[in-house]
């Protein structure tokens, strides 16, 4: 085999690996992104809740606060600051998942 297409390989094997990272990131990123639409509006309530609670306004029911937030602020309530939390989660999300299979790489590296 000519040094050329040993060389042709070992790039087409760092671009795959390359590629599996960032296949591996972007997963990450959309399932944190997936966990942020379904869990928001629980968060959204627990905290309405906890405000209620701290402002001493008496013990307050989750179906009680959510029934109050939905009749009063309508369904977008549930969802206010989504784009700052989905953004916050995508990238953290991505990073971890990076960052983990970069340092996996290193560890191999050193062993080898």
């Amino acid at each position: 085999m000519s040094t050329q297409s040993t060389s042709n390989l070992n790039l087409l094997s760092a671009n795959s690996a390359t590629l599996n990272k960032l296949k591996n990131m972007l997963i990450a990123g959309t399932s944190g992104f997936a966990s942020i639409l379904t869990f928001y509006p629980i968060e959204t309530l627990k905290t309405r809740i906890q405000m209620q609670s701290e402002a001493g306004t008496g013990k307050v029911s989750p179906i009680g606060m959510m029934q109050q937030m939905y009749a009063t602020e309508g369904v977008k309530t549930f969802y206010m600051g989504l784009g700052a939390a989905l953004m916050r989660q995508f990238l953290f999300a991505s990073l971890r998942i990076g960052i983990f299979y970069n340092f996996i790489d290193y560890v191999k590296q050193k062993n080898n």
